[in-house]
């Protein structure tokens, strides 16, 4: 390995290290410029070998208590990560010494398995290996036994109702008093005494009361989708984490009751090989299906569709993430920007005749670019000079548009789009919230403009300037969408810098040239800062 590779590693680790250092710990260990330096400087506040943290450690691994319902496997590593602090404090612990602390961590509800270990141990000597490969096996024949619980609860509850003859010939016998016609209901309209096969009526498309649907997954389990108001399952190995509590009572369909054992995440996977996170999922044991509540799926953007045999799910279109730069851009118009005054509300041209600005974000990059416009009809001017950058910068092509149902994209955007092959997507009208990308984007920078008008104490005609520098300092910032990444960043692939940021309406001073001075005049002037230039490198003043 060469020197200059060999740095760069070790740049790359202390950067990495100083990512999960918190800010009160990051002051004791700045100066550290190597790994090596700055992980012994961390060895000596947070790991010395003294006889105290020895103490401390051991009195963990004592206290240490398996967790019902938690993975035998999480547990496993916990005792090994405090055993292996004590070993690199040069104090070891025995393998036989070890199994037994295992053993006395695990609960009540293990002491059949923990006396079956302990009787079968040659000489009495426990060996770590057979125990987590017993405990492992245990709690895969406890999840399996749970499955089977619940499925057999499942056979006796859906033959229910069943009576014992086989005779299908006479109606009156073959099915129990409870599926007689007087208690049935209408297939449609909710009245009694008669089937759906039965029913003359058209299906109506109901709003109120309960929206019930089937679908299964691939494990063939059956899934009820109704307007419950939250997820409920009886499959306790559906849960990564679990642990035994009481979180209530729910009410049955049967107008009994049960109690919910568990609160926690499901991740589901489609046929679309994508993921869906059920959120505070409860476990109610003596559920026959699986629930999904509808109107928490809609709460978190989740559109869904409906046929005669099962019920999709997709997300919004409007607020799904694209794969790729340029497949989707969302844009729209603000302004004219205002002020109120003693007479009423006026326009605030800034000190370049703008009235408007248009903002245009990259649904994947989370990119943004802003352009003020003095009237409306620039639009398309300043969306051609947009669309040929972003296209010779990624080297590809834009595909999909979005932008609200307002004049003047539908006037001059269609003909161009469809001469560069390009989608227009138009929201319904009055429905800013399908194009909340934009919409919002536009209300950040809006806020940080007049933040920074204030601060700096500049005239409101500033405006333009300040949105120059927002936009500059959005796409230098980390994104959420991007899981906290620079939007710079992973836009350009470069390393970004910070090292030419200065604060907005700050004091600068430009130097003279030798021409535009005489012998005795200074060679700085005084200036204000507004931004940065994007033609080259240097200070807008």
């Amino acid at each position: 390995m060469t020197d200059d590779k060999w740095k760069m590693l070790d740049r790359k680790t202390v950067s990495f290290i100083r990512q999960w250092l918190d800010d009160s710990v990051f002051q004791n260990v700045s100066t550290k410029c190597s790994a090596y330096s700055l992980w012994k400087k961390l060895e000596g506040l947070y790991e010395r070998k003294t006889a105290g943290n020895k103490a401390f450690l051991i009195r963990k691994l004592v206290n240490l208590k398996y967790k019902e319902g938690t993975s035998i496997p999480k547990h496993l590593n916990e005792i090994q990560s405090i055993t292996n602090q004590l070993s690199s404090m040069k104090m070891s612990l025995d393998d036989e010494l070890q199994t037994l602390l295992l053993l006395s961590s695990l609960p009540e509800s293990w002491e059949t398995l923990m006396v079956s270990l302990s009787n079968s141990a040659p000489d009495g000597i426990v060996i770590m290996s057979q125990v987590t490969s017993s405990l492992l096996n245990e709690e895969l024949r406890r999840k399996n036994s749970a499955t089977s619980h619940i499925d057999s609860q499942t056979l006796v509850l859906e033959n229910r109702g069943m009576s014992k003859s086989k005779d299908r010939s006479d109606s009156r016998v073959g099915r129990s008093k409870s599926r007689s016609r007087k208690n049935i209901v209408y297939y449609n309209y909710g009245e009694k005494e008669h089937y759906k096969n039965q029913c003359k009526q058209p299906k109506k498309n109901k709003k109120m009361g309960k929206e019930v649907e089937y679908i299964e997954s691939k494990e063939n389990i059956t899934t009820k989708v109704q307007g419950a108001s939250y997820h409920a399952t009886p499959r306790r190995e559906f849960f990564g984490t679990y642990r035994f509590e009481n979180f209530g009572v729910v009410k049955m369909g049967n107008y009994g009751t049960t109690n919910i054992i568990d609160i926690g995440d499901i991740h589901i996977k489609t046929n679309l090989s994508c993921k869906l996170v059920l959120k505070d999922v409860r476990h109610v044991i003596d559920l026959r299906l699986n629930l999904i509540s509808v109107g928490r799926l809609q709460a978190k953007a989740y559109g869904e569709h409906f046929n005669a045999t099962k019920k999709d799910f997709s997300i919004d279109p409007a607020l799904s993430r694209k794969m790729y730069a340029l497949d989707c851009v969302y844009t729209d118009v603000c302004g004219p920007l205002r002020t109120k005054t003693p007479g009423g509300s006026v326009n605030v041209p800034s000190i370049s005749g703008a009235l408007y600005f248009i903002t245009f974000i990259d649904d994947f990059f989370r990119k943004v670019w802003a352009y003020a416009l003095k009237t409306k009809d620039q639009v398309i001017n300043v969306f051609k000079e947009f669309h040929a950058r972003v296209e010779r910068e990624t080297k590809r092509q834009l595909k999909y548009i979005r932008s609200d149902n307002d004049g003047e994209y539908i006037r001059l955007f269609n003909n161009y789009c469809r001469s560069h092959d390009i989608q227009h997507e138009l929201t319904v009208s009055d429905m800013p919230q399908h194009n909340i990308i934009a919409e919002r984007m536009n209300r950040t920078i809006t806020e940080k403009i007049r933040c920074m008008l204030s601060q700096a104490k500049l005239p409101k005609r500033f405006w333009d300037e300040a949105l120059r520098t927002a936009v500059d300092v959005i796409n230098l910032s980390p994104c959420t969408a991007l899981d906290g990444d620079v939007v710079e960043h992973v836009w350009s692939g470069k390393d970004v810098s910070y090292r030419h940021l200065r604060v907005f309406g700050c004091r600068a001073f430009t130097y003279v040239s030798n021409n535009e001075r005489s012998k005795l005049d200074g060679k700085t002037k005084e200036c204000i800062f507004v931004g940065y230039s994007h033609d080259q490198f240097s200070y807008r003043l």
